[in-house]
Parts: structure tokens; sequence; C-alpha cells
């Protein structure tokens, strides 16, 4: 992709995201039970370096580089799996997060602390349609809730990674 074409996306992306911000504010809001300001949205180029960055750390996390923690429930196991959302909530408290959802894409990365995103895990699975992401503002940590419901064995994966976040997902859910 030339650098104009590169351009033209990025500025149909903004405009697009123009358009959906109202409404992806008012719904994020509903999910974290409190206000979201657009002041927390993130630009569409840091937005978009924090998502590769977090898929690169993802997929190294799941090829066993690095210190992570990966764990795989069925279905019937959902409140295991958001239990590594509370217990990160309560172990990084007020320390500042991205989050990623789809609509990211256009609206931009949200910052926010990082309990409000790990104690609204469920109702951001059901915000975003299937996932959770979330990375530390150094984007050296993250977070990945999946969920899979056609998978019969994995139904929900968490993976988490760097060097603080996993030793808290471990010792604070007791799994």
């Amino acid at each position: 992709m030339s650098e104009r074409q590169a351009r033209i996306l990025l500025l149909s992306r903004q405009s697009r995201g123009v358009q959906l911000r109202g409404s992806f504010l008012n719904q994020l809001a509903q999910a974290l039970h409190s206000h979201v300001s657009a002041e927390l949205l993130q630009g569409l180029p840091l937005t978009d370096n924090l998502r590769a960055v977090a898929t690169h750390r993802y997929q190294a996390a799941r090829l066993g580089e690095g210190i992570s923690t990966l764990y795989d429930f069925e279905c019937k196991d959902r409140a295991l799996a958001l239990r590594v959302g509370t217990a990160l909530a309560i172990a990084l408290g007020s320390e500042p997060t991205f989050l990623l959802t789809k609509q990211s894409e256009f609206c931009g990365a949200v910052a926010l602390e990082a309990s409000q995103v790990f104690q609204a895990c469920d109702t951001l699975l059901q915000l975003d349609g299937d996932s959770v992401w979330c990375l530390s503002a150094d984007q050296e940590e993250g977070f990945l809730l999946d969920h899979n419901p056609d998978e019969s064995t994995t139904c929900y994966e968490v993976t988490v990674w760097g060097n603080r976040w996993p030793i808290a997902a471990l010792l604070g859910s007791g799994l």
C-alpha cells in the first residue's frame, strides 16, 4: 500500500470513528458502569501500534516465549475465566492501561485504570462480542480474555503476559 493510500485509509477510519464515537462511548460507559469521556480515546496511529504490540506479545506468549500464564476453560467454567480478571483488578488497581475493542479500529483504544477494565470483563465481553484485550501503559504487560462459544474444550482462553501481570493473575486467582 502506498503512503497516499495509507493516508486515505486512515482518514476514512477517522471519519467512521467520528460517526461511531457517541454510541461507542455510551456502550462502554454502560459496560464499565461509569462515565467515559472522549478524551480517553487514543488516536488511530497509536491504537494501531497497540494492536500490533498486543498481537505480537500474545502470539509469543502462546508459543511459550517470555513470562506468561495461559488458561483454557470449558463453557461451564465462565466464572473461573472471569476470576483472572477480578484478581488483576485487585492487584493492579489504578495502574494505567489501554483497552482495545473491535470498535477501537475506528474510535481508538481507551485509556483506563486497570481496575475499571478487569472488574468489567463480563460486560466488556458482551460489548465486544468475543474478547477483552488490555495492555499496560508501557506496553510490556498484557491480557486477553477470548470467548469461543463454538469450541467445546476451550470456550474461554485467558492469556496474561509480561513480568508482573502473570504473577498477579496466578496468585490472585488461585488457579
